[in-house]
């Protein structure tokens, strides 16, 4: 087999057959060489996949099966909409090839994933196999690279499914940072702001800043470990030395942290001007310095009663039904339930609070949880991955 070196150099090398390529030849093509007739034959001709006791199959044929699996169905919540939209990313992560691929120089623009770094991680990931097992025959390394491709595509629909589900839940919201000469396209929690993310990412990356063989998923799944991972902690687990620990997670820390050094109308107002885009129209046209103003204006009426909020409505140019679908005050149905009428702002400022380890163990001694979730928009026993 021939090493990495040799490899790269032929990537460059034309007239190929490709029909004679060995997979990993196909795929450092690929990811190297940006060969868009090696990406054809190996999703076009190459049925390396089964499922099962299948026929070998080709890698969309592959996906097909995993998307019918009842399993993706519970990966994805049971929302057919994020089964399909799992599996066009997951088929799109390793199909999709930007026209502009400068990708040595991170400069590569796609509206969706880049499929050669896939397949880099991919290469990577064999060649080191090949070498700790010390392969030599073709046959073998030719069967070991198959078995390796369908594990890589099968963890990566898992993925897919996990942050189809969360884009659908509004769990999450998607930033872009730069790391090692890369514009990344990155999932951080919805609540998250960007000033709470710059400063994280500065505090635990910055030591990877000199290893360029990461690739966007690596940081993501860094992320996900980190911040990404929820679940309902019970009063009996929670003490002192438990939060001393960091049982909760850098996440619920981080939003403690950012509440106590700049308060929660301020955490609230840059985690709502960070997500401007997706606010209803009237609240969007405001851009983010005025809506944040108007964030301050509506906690300081919490503070001060006196204020009259016909004279936020005129200074914000908002009308009665748009401000009580953003922040009103009275929200409760006829039945006495709460839920959907929930205002926008209260509904962010409870998902905000139920991340944090004091006031979850506060409401959680006054049996005042459920509610809080329920505002929140979260299921009160879900744990989220």
């Amino acid at each position: 087999m021939q090493d990495l070196l040799t490899l790269k150099n032929d990537v460059m090398k034309t007239g190929a057959d490709y029909t004679r390529l060995s997979l990993i030849e196909l795929t450092m093509r690929i990811a190297v060489g940006s060969d868009k007739t090696a990406l054809a034959e190996l999703q076009e001709n190459r049925a390396l996949f089964r499922y099962k006791d299948s026929r070998p199959l080709l890698m969309v044929d592959f996906l097909v099966k995993l998307k019918q699996q009842p399993l993706s169905r519970k990966w994805c919540n049971n929302n057919q909409m994020v089964l399909e939209q799992s599996f066009d990313l997951t088929l799109s992560k390793f199909l999709n090839m930007p026209q502009k691929n400068d990708l040595s120089a991170g400069k590569a623009e796609t509206s969706g994933p880049d499929c050669r770094y896939y397949y880099r991680a991919f290469n990577n990931n064999a060649l080191a196999e090949i070498s700790s097992k010390g392969l030599n025959d073709e046959l073998e390394i030719e069967f070991m690279a198959a078995k390796s491709l369908q594990n890589f595509v099968f963890r990566h629909f898992n993925l897919s499914c996990l942050e189809c589900r969360r884009r659908e839940q509004k769990l999450i919201r998607r930033v872009r940072y730069d790391f090692n000469g890369q514009t990344l396209s990155l999932w951080i929690p919805a609540e998250m702001t960007s000033k709470m993310f710059s400063k994280w990412f500065a505090e635990n990356m910055d030591s990877l800043q000199e290893d360029n063989s990461l690739t966007r998923q690596d940081i993501q799944d860094i992320l996900d470990k980190s911040l990404l991972t929820r679940k309902v902690i019970s009063l009996e687990d929670i003490d002192d030395k438990n939060k001393a620990d960091g049982r909760y997670g850098d996440f619920p820390m981080m939003i403690k942290k950012q509440i106590s050094s700049c308060g929660l109308a301020e955490t609230v107002a840059d985690e709502k001007a960070d997500n401007v885009n997706g606010q209803r129209p009237a609240i969007k046209e405001l851009g983010q310095i005025r809506l944040k103003k108007l964030i301050h204006r509506v906690f300081d009426s919490l503070i001060n009663p006196g204020n009259d909020y016909q004279a936020i409505l005129a200074e914000f140019g908002l009308t009665k039904a748009t401000f009580s679908r953003f922040a009103g005050s009275r929200w409760h149905k006829k039945d006495g339930s709460n839920g959907d009428y929930i205002p926008d702002l209260w509904k962010n400022t409870a998902h905000i609070l139920a991340n944090h380890p004091d006031f979850i163990e506060i409401v959680k001694e006054a049996g005042l949880w459920k509610n809080v979730c329920l505002a929140a928009g979260k299921k009160v026993k879900e744990e989220l991955p």
